[in-house]
């Protein structure tokens, strides 16, 4: 009986895994950056978070394989040190050097892409100069004619 029960278990968790969609993983390498390419079916909701030694792509709606064997054919393992799927089915955990930062975005196809980029992230905001201001037009007033216009008022009643 146990061993029909674990038969019939092992039956479902290979269905299961096989309504996984398969999502292949392109790389390339260029000056200043590597890139990774997922080949996710149009309408995938995702986001790329910074993790401990690394960032995670994930995804919300479904389980997906993801397809990870040519990543490092054309790349080197320099920006990107290595890549995982999680065992959620749903993430990748990508294993980057110390002194990168990540770009993405998705295309009109739906395939997402992220960027390693060399050098640490820069703080928007830090070396921006000050944004511009429109001129006015309304005169403005010196010391000595305000002084003018509160001799001329009147003191509130008490």
């Amino acid at each position: 009986m146990k061993l029909i029960a674990f038969a019939t278990a092992l039956i479902m968790f290979a269905a299961t895994a096989s309504n996984a969609q398969q999502i292949s993983v392109r790389s390339g390498e260029h000056e200043g950056f590597s890139r990774l390419v997922f080949m996710f079916p149009r309408g995938t909701a995702w986001a790329v978070d910074q993790v401990s030694g690394g960032y995670r792509l994930s995804t919300i709606s479904r389980d997906f394989h993801f397809d990870l064997t040519q990543v490092f054919r054309f790349i080197p393992k320099t920006r990107i040190s290595g890549i995982q799927p999680d065992i959620d089915r749903r993430s990748v955990f990508v294993e980057t050097a110390t002194a990168v930062h990540s770009e993405s975005f998705q295309l009109a196809n739906g395939a997402v892409v992220l960027d390693v980029i060399d050098g640490a992230e820069t703080v928007m905001g830090a070396s921006e100069p000050p944004p511009l201001q429109a001129p006015s037009f309304r005169p403005q007033p010196n010391e000595a004619s305000l002084q003018i216009y509160w001799n001329a008022q009147e003191a509130p009643p008490p």
